[in-house]
């Protein structure tokens, strides 16, 4: 299917040079077998594992182990269910809070990446709801009007956020979030290159390992959460409200083993809680995010090692001629099938040139550029309310995009750095996420709805490409549209004209 598709326009499979997939099994059916075949149809092709579905896996990865991190998100996913389950307890949130509905708690699902941190702050965040949660709770569990399943769960469910462990577990996330919630609102936007996005993710993992093992940070942040909560409750003058937030951690008795006779024993359990949670807890939850980012981000190092020769920011190296060893091979092994005359050396001594000449070029790039964005679609949002932002984008004038620009101004890529703008476009080709692609789905979810359940398959695509490329449908001029259906009969020429 894909080659006919490229065939009928004028595509050539031989020269793919790079796929990107969200790393789930080969395809199933009729289409099984495919990822061979492309990998025999272009052999030099480099496959990209989509850096955005990375990152996923990795938090949730990392919220597996150990158990305090798995239970803080099974508490927010049930709070959050607790209330939407029930017209009755909603009706009691809604008198709390207001029909405001950014007093909304976030329900946590493993194909909505954003999820997570989301129904994190939305609780501990510093303009979160933990007050209204906890007192919403109280009430329920103190009235006589609910059933004692439903008073019993908002019991739990409350001791579950005052205990010090699960406050302490939140902000070690917050953190984290802190770190990888830029990295992964950059991997869904558009405009990315490979390079840029292998940067970023090397800042955080550099990020990380700094609080890899800052328990303390961690504890600060908690003390005045909870100080701040506690002066809140204090406030309140409110009748059968008896609530404490938890301070410390319960200390829990240990068995000691037996030493036997002639044994020297060098595995004492750890008997303070605030070392055993900081060992097990705080840095297990930092090592497995650390290990997994590095672990799952490594594919293709040896080419992203090239690619960093093409950033400004290693131009200053690459003046004094500090080179990697072996660099530019296998970027050279790459881009040769494209031109034959390149070699490792040329395209070194191209860069060396250019890297040296990069000062005074990179001040003819634009000061800024306009950008069409849209606004993403949220859950229950109707896409065709999706609304389109124009805005202005600075240059940083330091990165592979701008080289790419000032090559193509002065004509630089026809003969003085052929080899290098060659280089410059392998790199900006190359796929790092496919998240665009992914959102076609959510779109469809919103076109195919029981109103247009009998849309036929050309209708469908028809709406399906007017929706995700919307930017160019808001150039098309409506009245040239009208004129030409006013020539498909006489009926719509006399309703059409005025």
């Amino acid at each position: 299917m894909l080659q006919g598709v490229l065939a009928d326009n004028g595509l050539d499979v031989m020269k793919c040079i790079g796929n990107a997939t969200d790393g789930a099994a080969n395809m199933q059916g009729q289409f099984n077998g495919f990822s061979a075949w492309l990998e025999k149809s272009t052999p030099n092709q480099v496959h990209v594992w989509c850096y955005s579905h990375i990152l996923n896996l990795v938090i949730i990865d990392s919220n597996k182990s150990p158990l305090k991190a798995a239970a803080l998100f099974i508490t927010l996913n049930d709070l959050a269910n607790y209330f939407k389950e029930s017209y009755k307890r909603m009706n009691v949130w809604v008198n709390f809070v207001g029909e405001n509905n950014k007093k909304r708690l976030q329900s946590i699902g493993n194909t909505r990446w954003w999820s997570k941190e989301v129904a994190l702050k939305h609780i501990f965040g510093s303009d979160g709801m933990y007050i209204d949660v906890i007192l919403v709770l109280n009430s329920i569990e103190n009235s006589n009007g609910f059933t004692p399943e439903a008073r019993l769960k908002a019991k739990t469910l409350k001791n579950s956020i005052l205990d010090y462990s699960t406050i302490l577990t939140a902000f070690i996330y917050i953190r984290i979030f802190n770190i990888v919630g830029p990295l992964s609102k950059y991997l869904k936007s558009k405009g990315m290159d490979l390079l840029k996005c292998q940067e970023m993710v090397c800042v955080a993992i550099k990020d990380l390992k700094l609080i890899q093992r800052d328990m303390s940070g961690v504890k600060v942040m908690a003390k005045r959460f909870i100080d701040t909560m506690s002066e809140k409750l204090e406030s309140i003058e409110t009748e059968n409200i008896d609530i404490v937030i938890e301070t410390e951690l319960p200390i829990n008795r240990s068995r000691k083993r037996k030493i036997l006779s002639g044994e020297k024993n060098n595995d004492e359990p750890i008997i303070d809680p605030e070392m055993k949670f900081t060992v097990e807890v705080h840095n297990l939850i930092l090592d497995n995010t650390i290990a997994n980012m590095e672990k799952k981000f490594s594919k293709n190092q040896i080419l992203y090692t090239d690619f960093a020769c093409l950033s400004p920011v290693n131009f200053e190296d690459i003046n004094k001629r500090n080179f990697p060893p072996n660099d530019l091979v296998e970027l050279t092994n790459k881009i040769k099938r494209f031109d034959e005359t390149i070699t490792r050396d040329s395209l070194q001594n191209k860069l060396l040139s250019f890297a040296s000449n990069w000062n005074e070029l990179k001040k003819s790039v634009p000061e800024s550029y306009e950008v069409v964005t849209f606004n993403e679609i949220q859950d229950g949002e109707d896409v065709e309310n999706k609304t389109m932002n124009k805005s202005h984008c600075k240059s940083c004038m330091n990165c592979s995009i701008c080289c790419y620009l000032v090559l193509q101004k002065y004509n630089l890529y026809s003969n003085a750095y052929s080899h290098l703008t060659m280089a410059y476009k392998y790199l900006l080709t190359l796929p790092c996420t496919q998240v665009a692609c992914e959102r076609s789905f959510s779109i469809l979810k919103y076109l195919k709805n029981r109103l247009r359940s009998t849309l036929n398959e050309s209708k469908l695509e028809a709406f399906m490409i007017m929706s995700i490329e919307k930017d160019t449908l808001f150039k098309i001029n409506t009245d040239e549209v009208i004129d030409q259906l006013k020539t498909k009969s006489n009926l719509l020429s006399r309703e059409l004209s005025y």
